[in-house]
């Protein structure tokens, strides 16, 4: 018996050996070779680590790149800003997106260029003030809706209440007032945010059959995710309709903008949700209001002054226009500040190398993976004063980033060689770079903004459970190329202004 259980650690040793030659020729002329983990885990990488949530003590001190596995290839992880923007320098195209979606229907978008066309078309929706308009009154009516419904609660949930509101006013943004869209928007959800094993079914659905319990509940969720082609359906043929008819919703503005456009979409095209409905779009809105909330309600001074802008902008009306949304300086600032501690997707879309190159003197080969944990980059001490500390006041006074003195960052500076591209690639960064920035950028704050904004104006929010914290595991994201935090499951007592505190 021992015999065996030797041979068999002598040929796990043997083969981790053999798979740790992959990364052989990340290699510096003078350096050496990269720093990075042991493959522990031969067959799906440092996977395990994640779902554990457990950082590999490895890590500590690799400096500004390092790689990790994702199953047996090593997967280069870049924390140097300078070479972020070289790496997504739109110009420079050696470096292209890793897509995990060979399979799926994408690929009908991804020939002959035909992305770029379906994102121009959905950007004019996006950053148009018009649509944008339309949308906030969706925002609004839903948020005072819940407002009301909160009247004599005292505990709401970040996984329960919060959860359902988030999901029904996206389904209400981005595909209208129905049940279908609500049942998609669900279903959709279960597929990313719903935990590991639906994520796993995902990746691989045939393991559907290993679980013949499942197997129902599995078909009924992709039923419900298929209603978004019957959706989209009366969106695109409904573009000529009367336009006072139509719902404001992000889909019928989409058909719309297809419509005028000079090339616009095939009704094949306009059916795929993924563009719509993905990973970002579904879970991040959900996971940044419940960090808000969280991380504010840990600071009572920061709510009090949140509490002063409202009164000073809207007064006692509560009534809000679109266009004071701007005028909202410091839930902007506090906003930057729970994104740069909580991100909600923590890795960008990982890049494959084209050809050969060097990044920070190190030889990258041709079809290498580079990922950017964006995580861990905005927490680097060397861009921000103590930056585990949660501090919304950093982004502002005379070292904040806003200034426009080149020499001036965060409260104290620290690295005062940063130049404004860099600062600004730090302060977007958890919102993507370049070409791989979230083109919902807007709807998403105006979501987040308005939302918060309704419910501050009428609750204090306190934290139940002291001990609470939002911490980062694998339940559901597939490790270096979607990574995102779950939601907090938190319980907060609600108190109205006006009752006395």
């Amino acid at each position: 018996m021992i015999f065996y259980i030797v041979l068999i650690v002598i040929g796990y040793v043997l083969l981790q050996w053999l798979v740790s030659l992959r990364a052989r020729s990340l290699v510096h002329p003078l350096k050496g070779q990269m720093n990075g983990i042991k493959p522990w885990f031969i067959f799906i990488g440092d996977f395990v680590f994640s779902l554990l949530n457990i950082k590999p003590s490895e890590l500590n001190g690799m400096g500004e790149i390092y790689y990790r596995w994702f199953f047996w290839n090593p997967v280069i992880e870049v924390r140097c800003v300078e070479t972020l923007d070289y790496i997504f320098n739109e110009k420079y195209n050696n470096y292209i997106r890793y897509w995990n979606m060979g399979r799926s229907s994408n690929q009908l978008l991804f020939k002959g260029g035909d992305i770029k066309r379906y994102a121009r078309i959905y950007q004019q929706c996006l950053n148009n003030d018009r649509y944008l308009k339309k949308l906030f009154k969706v925002v609004v009516r839903e948020s005072e809706v819940f407002s009301k419904s909160l009247q004599g609660v005292q505990e709401i949930s970040g996984d329960k209440e919060i959860h359902q509101f988030m999901l029904k006013v996206l389904a209400n943004v981005y595909m209208g007032y129905s049940k279908e869209a609500v049942e998609c928007m669900n279903a959709t959800y279960e597929k990313f945010g719903g935990g590991f094993k639906e994520f796993l079914y995902f990746l691989c659905p045939k393991l559907v059959l290993l679980n013949p319990e499942y197997i129902s509940k599995y078909n009924h969720y992709r039923n419900q995710r298929s209603l978004f082609k019957l959706i989209a359906m009366k969106a695109y043929y409904g573009v000529n309709s009367d336009h006072h008819q139509r719902e404001h919703c992000l889909l019928n503005f989409a058909a719309e903008a297809s419509y005028n456009d000079k090339e616009g979409m095939s009704l094949n095209e306009f059916q795929l949700s993924n563009f719509i409905l993905n990973v970002s779009s579904v879970t991040s809105p959900i996971k940044v209001l419940n960090s808000f909330i969280n991380v504010v309600s840990k600071h009572p001074e920061v709510e009090i002054k949140l509490r002063d802008e409202i009164q000073s902008i809207l007064g006692d009306s509560k009534h809000m226009e679109y266009e004071q949304l701007e005028q909202f300086k410091y839930f902007d600032k506090v906003l930057e500040e729970v994104l740069r501690l909580h991100p909600p997707i923590r890795n960008l879309v990982p890049r494959t190398l084209k050809d050969s190159d060097r990044l920070l003197g190190y030889h990258i080969p041709q079809g290498s993976v580079v990922s950017v944990p964006v995580g861990e980059i905005l927490r680097q001490p060397c861009y921000y004063s103590q930056p585990n500390t949660f501090n919304p006041d950093r982004f502002s006074g005379p070292n904040s980033e806003d200034s426009d003195d080149d020499t001036e960052f965060p409260t104290p500076p620290l690295n005062n060689n940063l130049t404004n591209r860099e600062r600004d690639l730090l302060k977007n960064l958890p919102w993507g770079i370049g070409s791989t920035q979230c083109s919902g950028k807007k709807l998403s704050i105006l979501i987040i903004k308005t939302i918060l904004i309704q419910l501050y104006s009428r609750y204090h929010f306190k934290l139940n459970q002291d001990d609470c914290e939002l911490s980062d595991t694998l339940l559901n994201y597939c490790k270096k190329l979607f990574r995102i935090n779950p939601i907090s499951t938190s319980k907060y007592s609600i108190i109205s202004t006006t009752d006395k505190i």
